[in-house]
């Protein structure tokens, strides 16, 4: 993961470069995740743990 190690990758990041290529280029969604568009190196995970809790209203509607 990008928090582990020295920073380096989270310092290049949020210096708006790619931590592999060096390149300012935005960051682009692919399926959802984001991605270097430059070398294509996945920067954010599609779900990085994240569940979905469907809500009462939701599960009632289900059953309708």
């Amino acid at each position: 993961m990008i928090e582990k190690g020295d920073g380096s990758m989270a310092r290049h990041i949020a210096d708006g470069l790619c931590p592999r290529c060096q390149s300012s280029i935005s960051p682009v969604e692919v399926h959802g995740h984001i991605q270097c568009a430059t070398c294509k190196l996945v920067i954010s995970e599609c779900c990085q743990g994240e569940t979905s809790q469907n809500t009462i209203k939701e599960k009632e509607n289900e059953l309708d």
